[in-house]
């Protein structure tokens, strides 16, 4: 069994590599382990019926045969060996004969005398004349070859060949193996026979696979021959590469692989391409590369093929399936072919004739049988192909029916386009498409061929061109119902369609010049401008095909009759006729274009406006014969005053505005006398109050402007730091010493304040408008006559409310707006004196509208400065400890200028006294020792201020706990915490806000500590003999035990002392005994001194 499983391939490179058709790959030598598979006999079978069926080219192979014959016979004639001539059974007598003579001569030219020796130097002589013989060939091969030759040559079938292969083995004494080989010689020379010439017919392929099908060659045979037949072609191709202008051998090389393609195809798929990846990798070619170059060649001979059944008049399309199968063409490729095929056919059949005679007809369907194409596909690419040359017999239709519009003229051209239509085999249904692609591109063409004569100003042109664009629409219509009547219903959708998209075609730009250049041209046609309904529908007929919106078309329509009657308006306005004649001939003129009212009136106003602008030439101020000449104007024209009161207002603006500023002058105050005359030149400039006053406005925020650039110029420079040591302090009655600064407010200089001038500038102009608040109050009021009754009586009162028209908002960043209006507030407070200090305060409530600020922006300023005032003032005043009657009314001062919010005062204050106490905290803690005093007087003050120290200042249980200790220590000492006075004790626990278990430890520690401590200091006394000191000592002892009586530790002092010291304490009874309560003391002494 023959087969390549687990085989180990070795690819080798001979010699130098070429790229010059079929690009290689660069690989080094690889070893590729593949697995080879026998051939399909299913697929080798169906091949091999097929081709019988169609039958082997015998010249081919007798051509074949007889050349390959011829060459042996010349081979055996060149041979210089005469045992070539003999038989196989006469060489094996010579051969026999060669053996035992060689025998013999070694059995007798032996020099030995032993016959053992003689034997086996004769055994060895006729041994080495044996293995001679076995390199010598003793087979007739030229001649074995010639047989088989023969044999395929007889084109015998199945089992006659093995019969004859059986007789030739047994005539030429040879083994399968040995005939298989020859056979593989022999398939070579027939591979080498079709590639002396580099073109490829499918012959050759059908020859390869026969001969591969009459004996019977395996799969394995057919790779190694095509493997074996590729080493010796690649060493010619290297050499034919080699020479400069050669390339004779790269066709040849295409041509092996793609037999051997076609070849290796028969094979399983995994055989397929063990075979071919062989053969490729002796050339070192790309896989990409060489299926690119076969299926090139496949296609080329899949083509021609079609192309030869077409012309031998063959059109089964069985015999081009089997040429497809052959060549592997796929199937996507195919129908490419075959469309591409059947269209070129299609178009040379068109471009011998107009249309498709009866033999034409037939030869496309043969052609279709053959390519099996469908009907509805042959019908698509005959519609695709003769479609447009319909639609081009349809435009060429509509040409001439534009010069002769006759009903048998119309009839004729139906006809020869159906006639058209059934030679081009035009389905019907596809008629109205191609039909209306022509009405579609004869408009175009039209409009195209209008635009081009408008770029060049060929009126004359225009008019009769677009009269054929618009009798378009009918001549197709009549055209295609003669045609096919049986849409009749559908042509209007189908016109609309095709005449309905020019817009899209061409820019709108050039559609609308078209459509006013028509207009034009049919309004010059009547000198009287007359516009009529026949002129109307054309233009509404037009502006369709054009696609123009309803404004484009208003729009356009306005653009040509506008100036025709604003031409006449100003011939008569020029030439001052304003007779009743003049007035009816623009009255007609008017109703004849149809302008509408709206764009006459308009029309009418500008030529007012000309007039107004000639008079107002050579002079600023319009006198009456001025106002009475446009008055009559106006008149004449039928213009409303409303309709020239803006054009008065526009033209006259600058003068008023001029007059305005020059009234103002460098104060910017306008004298009251002034008035009376500005509102005369308002009249005479027929300006409307409206409009005058807008102007003064303007003059005003110019002024306004200038002002308020002055103060921001100002409060820079007084900010700036050269000028940081020139500040002045201003006067204030709640300060005591010092001035200005002491609030911590930068005193201003108020007198050149330009903010207050900006609000003399703005109130003396009068620029507010002032309206009157009306509220209701109930007033009591006593009854004569009657002592001690009074009644309620219902009244009103009103109080002057003002708005201001003309602000700074926008005219400035919100932010330097606001921080003007703050510095203002800050020279209000700072002023030196009381009246200017009254003055700006009186002002205040204005500039902050002037500005342009908001209700809400006012306030934030008046918190933001009040809470600095309130501060400020606060760490002064507290100081003292308390806020007097004049510190509150301050204060509420300050609250109800800046409108401060009540509840945020009082938070303020509150956090004033939080920060003095805060800082007394901070005091008593910064010494190393906490000093009594120093705790009193701060308590003293939260007390009075009403703050929390715990709640209010967060101060630790610690240090409350310490300053608590100090300051009851202090008390008892000082006798001011008792046994019966212990209010004091009470009041120090809740301010300093401790529990009372706190209270009670604390207590009990300072007793216990105090009393320790006068104990020890006694006995050291007592031990220095100074008894006054030991009294002192015990006194304290038992000012401290008497509010909470306590035995000392037994360790300080020795019983012996403690009875000293007791005895010292009775020997001083008359002098303690001063208040009667000598006993209770003594009794308080020994408890707690434990005796």
């Amino acid at each position: 069994k023959n087969n390549y499983y687990d085989a180990f391939i070795p690819s080798i490179a001979f010699g130098k590599t070429s790229g010059k058709q079929i690009s290689h790959t660069n690989s080094l030598v690889n070893i590729y382990k593949v697995k080879k598979v026998k051939i399909s006999n299913e697929r080798s079978s169906f091949l091999i019926r097929t081709l019988m069926s169609n039958g082997i080219n015998n010249e081919l192979k007798g051509k074949f045969s007889a050349t390959l014959l011829e060459e042996l016979s010349k081979e055996q004639e060149k041979s210089k060996n005469p045992l070539d001539v003999l038989s196989p059974l006469n060489k094996k007598i010579i051969s026999i004969l060669i053996i035992f003579s060689s025998m013999l001569s070694g059995w007798v030219l032996t020099p030995s005398r032993s016959k053992w020796i003689s034997l086996g130097v004769s055994f060895l002589a006729g041994g080495l004349s044996f293995l001679a013989l076995k390199k010598f060939d003793t087979k007739n091969t030229l001649k074995i070859q010639e047989q088989l030759i023969q044999l395929f040559a007889l084109d015998l079938e199945g089992e006659k060949v093995e019969n004859k292969l059986s007789i030739i083995k047994k005539d030429f004494n040879m083994s399968s193996q040995e005939i298989r080989m020859e056979i593989m010689k022999i398939y070579k020379k027939l591979l080498g026979f079709f590639l002396r010439n580099s073109s490829i017919t499918l012959e050759e392929i059908e020859e390869l696979i026969n001969f591969r099908s009459f004996f019977s060659m395996s799969a394995q045979d057919l790779g190694e021959c095509h493997f074996e037949f590729a080493q010796d072609l690649y060493k010619d191709y290297i050499v034919m590469t080699e020479r400069q202008g050669s390339e004779g051998s790269i066709p040849i090389v295409n041509k092996f692989f793609f037999l051997s393609d076609r070849l290796f195809c028969l094979d399983t798929k995994k055989g397929y391409q063990y075979e071919s990846s062989r053969i490729r990798k002796v050339f070192l070619f790309s896989q990409e590369t060489v299926e690119k170059t076969c299926k090139e060649i496949s296609l080329d001979l899949y083509i021609q093929s079609i192309f030869s059944f077409s012309e031998r008049k063959e059109f089964q399309h069985e015999k081009l399936t089997d040429v497809e199968k052959n060549l592997g063409i796929e199937q996507e490729e195919k129908d490419k072919v075959h469309m591409d095929f059947y269209k070129k056919k299609i178009q040379e059949i068109l471009n011998n004739e107009s249309g498709f005679s009866l033999e034409g007809k037939e030869e496309l369907m043969n052609l279709q049988n053959l390519l099996n194409i469908l009907p509805e596909t042959s019908a698509q690419i005959l519609s695709d192909i003769t479609g447009p040359l319909f639609c081009s017999e349809v435009m060429s239709s509509l040409e001439t029916i534009n010069s002769t519009r006759t009903e048998e003229s119309l009839r004729v051209l139906a006809e020869n386009l159906s006639t058209k239509k059934e030679a081009l085999l035009l389905q019907s249904e596809k008629v109205s498409d191609f039909f209306f692609q022509g009405v579609k591109k004869t408009a175009e063409n039209l409009t195209f061929q209008i635009l081009n004569d408008l770029k060049f100003q060929q009126k004359e042109n225009i008019l009769s061109e677009v009269e054929k664009l618009l009798n378009l629409s009918n001549n197709s219509e009549k055209l295609f119902l003669i045609l096919d009547s049986g849409k009749s219903k559908e042509v209007s959708e189908f016109l609309s369609e095709a005449l309905g998209n020019l817009g899209k075609k061409f820019s709108p730009k050039e559609l609308n010049q078209l459509y006013k250049v028509y207009i034009e041209i049919t309004l010059e046609e009547d000198p009287f401008l007359r516009v009529t309904p026949e002129k109307e529908n054309k233009w509404k007929k037009l502006s369709d095909l054009l696609s123009l919106s309803p404004k484009e078309v208003d729009e356009n329509y306005k653009l040509v009759a506008g100036p025709i009657f604003q031409e006449k308006i100003k011939e008569v306005l020029t030439g001052e006729k304003f007779e009743k004649e003049n007035k009816k001939e623009i009255q007609e003129l008017e109703e004849s274009l149809k302008l509408g009212k709206d764009s006459c009136s308009i029309i009418k106003t500008s030529g007012y406006r000309e007039c107004l602008e000639k008079i107002l030439e050579n002079k600023k101020i319009l006198n009456p014969q001025d106002l009475s000449k446009l008055n009559n104007i106006r008149i004449f024209l039928s213009l409303k005053w409303e309709s020239v009161q803006t054009i008065h207002d526009i033209t006259s603006e600058p003068i008023f505005k001029k007059s305005v500023l020059e009234a103002m002058g460098a104060t910017g105050i306008i004298p009251a006398t002034y008035w009376e005359g500005l509102e005369k030149l308002r009249k005479r400039l027929l300006l409307t109050e409206f409009k005058a006053k807008e102007i003064f406005y303007q003059c005003v925020k110019e002024k306004m402007k200038t002002i308020f650039e002055k103060a921001v110029m100002e409060n820079k420079k007084k900010n700036s730091p050269q000028n940081a040591d020139t500040k002045d302090g201003g006067e204030d009655p709640t300060v005591k010493q010092g001035a200005g600064t002491a609030l911590g407010i930068e005193a201003g200089d108020s007198s050149g304040n330009q903010l207050f001038n900006l609000i003399d500038f703005y109130f003396r102009n009068q620029i507010f408008i002032e309206n009157e608040k009306v509220f209701s109050e109930n007033k009591r009021s006593s009854l004569k006559g009657l002592s001690g009754r009074s009644e309620i009586q219902l009244g009103t009162t009103s109080k002057p409310d003002f708005s201001y028209p003309v602000t700074l908002k926008g005219q400035f960043e919100e932010k330097t707006l606001n921080e003007m209006y703050r510095q203002y507030l800050v020279d209000c407070f700072s002023a030196k004196l009381q009246s200017e200090k009254r003055r700006l305060f009186n002002n205040l409530d204005k500039l902050g509208p002037i500005l342009g600020l908001s209700s809400s922006q006012i306030n934030s300023i008046h918190s933001t400065v009040g809470t600095l005032i309130y501060q400020k003032y606060l760490s002064q005043a507290l100081s003292k400890g308390y806020l007097d009657q004049s510190d509150n009314a301050f204060l509420s001062n300050i609250q109800l200028t800046l409108s401060m919010d009540s509840g945020k005062c009082s938070e303020i204050v509150k956090e004033g006294k939080r920060s003095i106490v805060n800082n007394k905290v901070e005091q008593i803690f910064s010494s190393p020792n906490v000093n009594s005093d120093r705790v009193s007087e701060m308590r003293k003050l939260a007390i009075q201020f009403g703050i929390d120290l715990k709640n209010d200042l967060n101060v630790s249980q610690e240090q409350r706990s310490k300053m608590f200790r100090v300051e009851i220590d202090s008390g008892i000492e000082k006798g001011k915490i008792t046994n019966k006075s212990q209010s004091l004790l009470l009041e120090i626990q809740n301010s300093f806000s401790l529990d009372d278990n706190t209270s009670k430890k604390i207590l009990l520690e300072c007793i216990t500590t105090r009393c320790e401590g006068h104990l020890v200091n006694g006995i050291a006394s007592l031990r220095r003999n100074a008894e006054k000191e030991v009294l002192k000592e015990l006194e304290k002892m038992l000012s401290f035990g008497n509010l909470l009586p306590i035995k000392i530790q037994s360790s300080i002092g020795s019983k012996n002392e403690k009875l000293q010291l007791l005895t010292l304490f009775q020997s001083f009874a008359p002098e303690l005994n001063s208040d009667g309560k000598f006993q209770e003391k003594l009794d308080l002494l020994k408890l707690m001194l434990d005796i």
